[in-house]
């Protein structure tokens, strides 16, 4: 019988509806894992200072995983990671304002590796990759469904979980990760125990050991009860 001694957990759509507002349950839900002895980590594509301070206020110990994966802090520790070339982000995010006309988020002056264009008009993603490609830069384009993120082709979520699990000695078996999109996707193929929720495209499912009833948030929250705070579940 495996022993989850980590739960990372994604916010956009996973902890959140589609509008991006969070679930009052989830918080109580992810509360109770670290009341249990579990510790939570967030692994999110925000920025370091938000996800460090939503996890701050939720109550969560585990290492903080920010820009999908790009940068890792472990409040316990005190210590901070780097992963990734931020000039490559820079670079492709240059040329697509230059090339494309697509307007940067200003919060782009809090972020390190992984840069980020807000989805408020239709965005061709698929010839953001092309032209990052002719121009031979090794980036990698993400769709979050919120947003379009532009980072060091070697940067995801899953690189970003194994280093967090290294500060604390952890092996990545004894790891769960509950995610709602194909972003997630690295950190669920690596992880003991991999959950989707309902609302996850079909190949997130099909990496997931778990799949939720409900969504989102509320998936979050049964999984939890349903499965990480059960002794007996054997995984």
């Amino acid at each position: 019988m495996g022993k989850i001694r980590l739960v990372a957990v994604d916010i956009a759509g996973t902890l959140t509806d589609d509008r991006r507002r969070l679930y009052p349950e989830v918080i109580y839900a992810l509360r109770k894992l670290e009341g249990a002895g579990i510790p939570v980590s967030i692994a999110t594509g925000n920025s370091l200072m938000v996800a460090y301070k939503l996890a701050h206020y939720f109550g969560l110990t585990g290492p903080v995983i920010a820009e999908n994966g790009a940068v890792v802090y472990d409040p316990k520790l005190r210590k901070r990671i780097l992963i990734g070339d931020p000039e490559i982000g820079r670079r492709a995010m240059d040329l697509i304002v230059r090339e494309l006309g697509l307007t940067p988020s200003f919060m782009n002056r809090y972020r390190d590796v992984d840069f980020i264009f807000e989805k408020d008009r239709e965005i061709d993603v698929d010839r953001i990759r092309k032209l990052c490609e002719e121009k031979k830069l090794e980036v990698r384009i993400s769709d979050s469904k919120f947003l379009i993120h532009v980072c060091d082709k070697k940067v995801n979520k899953g690189t970003g979980l194994i280093e967090a699990c290294k500060l604390r000695g952890i092996p990545i078996t004894q790891v769960a990760a509950i995610g709602d999109s194909w972003i997630d996707i690295e950190m669920l193929k690596i992880v003991g125990l991999p959950i989707a929720v309902a609302n996850s495209p079909e190949e997130l499912k099909k990496v997931a050991k778990i799949v939720t009833r409900k969504p989102d948030g509320l998936g979050v929250v049964e999984a939890v009860e349903e499965y990480l705070l059960r002794s007996s579940f054997d995984y």
